[in-house]
């Protein structure tokens, strides 16, 4: 969760210093068309808000808040696990369920919340595929002539 914030930090002072161009650390209305505050700029406190707003996910939030029923907005070890068990079809020991969870966990708050879950949900640790599907095992180094290649009329 750390490494996720501090790219997070990382990818919002880039676009912060390439949308500054005058550097006043203070962004117009041409340049970002999102004045909440209507003073015509945003400060980076502004931008960062603005830039979680565009991030939001309403579905994403919807998930996260029927699987946290204990403690309402932290996702308990358990309640992550019975995701991966019962929705996403996980089939990993308990020391693998509890390492996901932990690397994933706000240490702070002792428990998986919002930005953890999305984190891990966007993750290579929820990959659509394995990298063991990655892995070519035939011999590849022919011309393309020389394989043949079974097709149907709807491919």
């Amino acid at each position: 969760l750390d490494q996720l914030r501090k790219r997070d930090s990382l990818w919002l002072n880039r676009y912060w210093k390439q949308a500054d161009k005058d550097g006043k650390s203070k962004l117009g209305y041409d340049d970002v068309e999102a004045d909440v505050n209507k003073n015509g700029s945003l400060d980076f406190t502004d931008f960062q808000q603005f830039v979680k707003l565009i991030k939001k996910r309403d579905e994403l939030d919807k998930l996260f808040n029927s699987l946290a029923k204990e403690r309402g907005n932290i996702l308990t070890l358990q309640e992550f696990k019975g995701f991966l068990v019962g929705i996403q079809k996980c089939t990993l020991n308990e020391e693998e369920y509890d390492n996901l969870y932990h690397k994933f966990c706000d240490k702070d708050l002792k428990g998986m919340n919002l930005e953890g879950f999305s984190g891990f949900l966007m993750s290579s640790d929820n990959a659509i595929f394995s990298s063991e599907h990655a892995k070519v095992y035939q011999d590849m180094s022919q011309p393309l002539s020389h394989y043949f290649i079974d097709s149907s009329h709807n491919t």
